[in-house]
């Protein structure tokens, strides 16, 4: 009986034993079993982000113009040569300088479109921006007007792949619809999510750059060459350079023996006192429309103030008489046939009045 007792005590606690064994291994099952989920939705994540990847990355790539206009691109390329003179700057400092954050998203952009409008080198990340050369030519008032727009149209437009070929089909033409411009840049490769976006962006570079101008009542594209014969060769004069600094005549004087009057083309007008509002409305006149137009018949304009000798201009009354009667008759809008007639029938009235008896 002892025996007995003592085999099923020995198995009861075998028993005993085998449920702990058991219970521990559950426990540990148990435990083990959130760690092994946890790698499941971490590979999920990454499969998810590998998945998504590709897709912005080839949207990205498939942009084939800048995200802004011209104009706007423009605008750093011209803060960069007016802070740095020409030369490389530090992407911070200019930053800086022009109060905006040069890590914010905006500011990444606006490099990113000027890089891509060839306008800079180095991207949103580089220690330093540079203007290249086509870049300096864009922005520099040194640049003739000519050449100037001329470098701005081929970086704005023959640059860009789907507004080169877009300006290529309609140029010449009127303004198209929408829609059907839409629809033609889509044949040139940009996406169809974007391609209303890129006729935006391309017909606003038009209009900044003079490429869309209103003839015979309607809008149309005209050519490069059309718009560079606008455009005077050598570099324009900024009026409110004249305003700001009114031209010095002391430095400038013309002496009768320096004067070259087969290439002269002397200037008459109201000067005044220097730095008077008169005198700032009379260099504005000059600079911006009368020298620029003698300029193409290769003559110098000369005014009253740039004579070391001034007042000492005498011309027969036989001249200044009719020249006299020219100018009032113009200003009247009259021809001066009629405005001499006038004068004659006013003299013989008046003597009549004179011969007639009280």
């Amino acid at each position: 009986m002892a025996d007995e007792t003592s085999n099923e005590e020995r198995v009861a606690e075998s028993a005993d034993v085998s449920k702990g064994v058991r219970k521990r291994s559950e426990a540990k099952r148990a435990l083990k079993q959130p760690a092994k989920a946890q790698p499941n939705v971490a590979e999920s994540l990454r499969i998810q982000r590998a998945a998504d990847s590709p897709s912005t990355a080839a949207k990205r790539a498939a942009r084939a113009f800048p995200a802004s206009s011209f104009e706007e691109a423009l605008g750093l390329a011209e803060a960069a040569f007016e802070y740095g003179s020409g030369k490389p700057v530090r992407r911070l400092s200019l930053f800086d300088h022009l109060g905006k954050s040069p890590e914010s998203g905006p500011s990444r952009q606006w490099v990113t479109n000027a890089n891509k409008y060839g306008l800079i080198k180095g991207g949103y990340q580089a220690d330093q921006l540079e203007l290249t050369a086509d870049g300096i030519r864009a922005v520099s008032e040194d640049v003739p007007a000519r050449e100037r727009v001329r470098v701005r149209v081929q970086l704005a437009i023959e640059n860009i792949d789907p507004f080169r070929q877009l300006y290529e089909r309609f140029v010449g033409n009127k303004l198209p619809a929408r829609n059907a411009m839409v629809d033609a840049i889509q044949e040139f490769g940009v996406p169809e999510g974007q391609a209303e976006e890129a006729v935006d962006t391309f017909i606003v570079n038009l209009r900044f750059l003079g490429l869309l101008q209103t003839l015979s009542g309607a809008e149309r594209i005209v050519t490069i060459d059309h718009l560079l014969d606008t455009l005077p060769s050598t570099p324009a004069t900024s009026p409110s350079s004249h305003v700001a600094q009114p031209r010095s005549t002391s430095a400038a004087l013309i002496t009768a023996t320096q004067a070259q009057y087969e290439t002269t083309c002397f200037y008459v007008a109201p000067i005044g006192e220097e730095s008077s509002e008169l005198r700032k409305h009379s260099d504005l006149l000059l600079g911006s429309l009368v020298e620029p137009a003698m300029e193409q018949f290769q003559l110098k304009v000369v005014r009253a103030d740039a004579i070391d000798k001034p007042g000492l201009i005498m011309l027969p009354r036989a001249i200044t008489r009719p020249l006299h009667s020219a100018i009032s008759c113009s200003i009247r809008k009259i021809t001066p046939v009629a405005c001499t007639a006038k004068r004659r029938s006013r003299r013989s009235r008046r003597g009549c009045s004179q011969s007639r008896p009280t």
